[in-house]
């Protein structure tokens, strides 16, 4: 068994309870029929707790909150690496690194755009 655990996703948090996630964690221990029983019971429930949700005004619902809206991407970034593991999260790492990289690169560039502008000021003194 993976000892890396990935924590649950805030959707996942408002969905499934922790009675539901008894249930889920039982099933590998359960014969195959009550495995299948057990697991559409569980998905079903979620389901039926994620139509409920969004059944909801906006305003009154919990995914509405604002400042997860209108993530910068980096925090973005961080957050998918946060609930993804293996291969995943190191593709995410790598999409960071790159970003990274890039907006030092175009930093880069604006600086030198804005030293040549003070190197023309300097010759029309």
């Amino acid at each position: 068994m993976n000892d890396e655990t990935t924590p649950m996703t805030p959707l996942d948090q408002m969905v499934s309870g922790e009675s539901l996630q008894l249930i889920k964690a039982a099933v590998p221990y359960l014969p195959h029929q009550g495995q299948r029983l057990l697991s559409v019971y569980a998905k079903f429930a979620e389901l039926r707790n994620t139509l409920a949700l969004f059944s909801q005004p906006r305003e009154m619902s919990a995914m509405s909150q604002p400042e997860r809206l209108s993530l910068p991407p980096m925090e973005l970034l961080d957050e998918l690496a946060r609930y993804s593991g293996g291969a995943l999260r190191e593709n995410v790492k790598n999409i960071q690194q790159a970003f990274t990289l890039a907006l030092a690169m175009k930093e880069m560039s604006a600086q030198e755009m804005q030293g040549g502008e003070d190197d023309e000021r300097r010759v029309d003194e």
